[in-house]
């Protein structure tokens, strides 16, 4: 009876201690992971929202290539989802829905699994800089009695894991895919003919633009008064030479005809000739920007060298149309 008593002891002891540890450890299991993609953060946020394409990454596919998916009929909004089954019990079988979504920056999932009681979320952060995306991806399991606390460390090694290996696949899968370059502005690469003109080369500021060239096209005005065999044969254009809020270094231009030479600040010369990325404006001069700021971002995207300096020809004015129908071709000259 002695015996069976102190085993009894130290039995309740080993149990103590037991509980003691395991209230000391954290309540739910914490997981975060992180990797570097070479692609925009918008191309793999359309992955993640698409549970299909899982398959072409997730460490579980590979584990269970036979787990039954089921997925709801819209993807990519809150409510999306999908549920899988599978005989493999490192897989199991569950359901993840979509709680919260920020268009190319944020997902986060609240999932339930067959044979693990309690709600989980996971999260993907996407933040990208200059086209090299950074996904973390998060789990935060749920809360466990303090007698379970103990498990909690295991789950952690064990998915951390599982996310590692999960991240390193999505990165191979993203970076072998080829890279489909948004055009929404209709933009084409096209050859241009160099063009006789006569120029104006100044500076002013941003805000004073439209100003400046009319003071440069008034001068070239004058110019071809002066100059009665030389005779205006085209759009007026300008060419930019730098650009910033509060210096632009532009010209003035206009095609010509006859026999010109240059006089005073008149030079005679020619546009630039060869490739170019052509772009249509449509409305405001004031607007115009859009245009260029599209055709920066495709040449960005598309790992296209730009030589300039651009140009912007003027199809009519808003002496002719209302500002809405303004047309301005612009021109950015490539290798």
């Amino acid at each position: 009876m002695k015996i069976l008593k102190w085993i009894l002891i130290v039995l309740v002891a080993i149990i103590a201690i037991f509980l003691v540890y395991s209230s000391t450890q954290p309540n739910k299991a914490i997981v975060s992971e992180s990797i570097e993609i070479n692609k925009p953060a918008k191309v793999i946020y359309q992955e993640l929202v698409n549970f299909p394409n899982w398959g072409n990454w997730s460490v579980w596919s590979k584990m269970d290539p036979d787990m039954k998916n089921v997925y709801s009929e819209k993807m990519g909004e809150v409510g999306s989802s999908s549920e899988w089954t599978s005989e493999n019990p490192n897989v199991g079988s569950g359901k993840q829905e979509v709680v919260e979504l920020r268009e190319n920056e944020y997902m986060k999932l609240q999932m339930n699994f067959a044979d693990w009681p309690g709600t989980k979320y996971a999260e993907f952060i996407l933040k990208e800089q200059e086209g090299v995306t950074t996904v973390t991806w998060t789990y935060e399991g749920s809360e466990t009695p303090f007698y379970l606390n103990f498990t909690n460390g295991f789950i952690e090694t064990m998915l951390a894991q599982n996310y590692k290996d999960g991240l390193v696949n999505m990165k191979s899968y993203m970076e072998s895919l080829e890279t489909v370059v948004e055009n929404p502005k209709n933009l084409e690469i096209v050859e241009v003919e160099p063009q006789n003109i006569l120029s104006i080369k100044d500076s002013t500021t941003a805000g004073q633009i439209s100003k400046k060239l009319m003071e440069l096209y008034t001068e070239l005005s004058i110019y071809l008064e002066m100059h009665k065999d030389v005779k205006a044969n085209g759009k007026e254009l300008a060419l930019y030479h730098f650009y910033s809020p509060d210096k632009v270094i532009l010209e003035a231009a206009i095609p010509y005809s006859g026999k010109a030479k240059n006089d005073g600040r008149v030079v005679v010369k020619q546009t630039p000739s060869g490739k170019v990325i052509k772009g249509i404006h449509y409305g405001s001069y004031e607007t115009s920007g859009d245009i260029h700021e599209a055709i920066e971002k495709y040449m960005t995207e598309s790992d296209i060298e730009y030589i300039g300096p651009c140009w912007e020809v003027y199809m009519n004015n808003a002496s002719e149309v209302n500002p809405e129908s303004l047309e301005t071709q612009v021109f950015y000259p490539i290798k």
